[in-house]
């Protein structure tokens, strides 16, 4: 499955890894926990990354700026595949590393 992962303080960078919840979890440092970014992306964090007093990674925002969600720890990002995770299109990478400011993640990329 070709994600985007954000490992914490680090750049992002697309990687493909087996879609097997052991593999997912050791990315994300812990239990996962699914937010939905819209009808096609997904952000695939520690669900207890707050309660491990985590670092915020990437905020979320929409297109005027407002922030919908901290993102703490590491995480990854992949499409929605309505019962399961699937891969990212090299499409939705580009608009996302388009649209990435430092420190946000854009929220209404589709």
């Amino acid at each position: 499955m070709k994600i985007l992962y954000f490992e914490q303080d680090k750049e992002p960078k697309i990687m493909n890894i087996k879609r097997d919840l052991a593999v997912e979890q050791k990315l994300v440092g812990g239990y996962i926990e699914v937010y939905p970014v819209n009808e096609e992306i997904l952000i695939i964090c520690d669900e207890e990354g707050w309660c491990k007093g985590r670092s915020i990674n990437r905020l979320v925002e929409d297109k005027e700026g407002v922030i919908h969600q901290a993102i703490r720890g590491s995480f990854f990002v992949c499409a929605n595949g309505e019962e399961d995770f699937k891969s990212l299109s090299d499409e939705q990478i580009q608009k996302i590393m388009k649209h990435l400011r430092p420190g946000r993640y854009p929220e209404w990329i589709q």
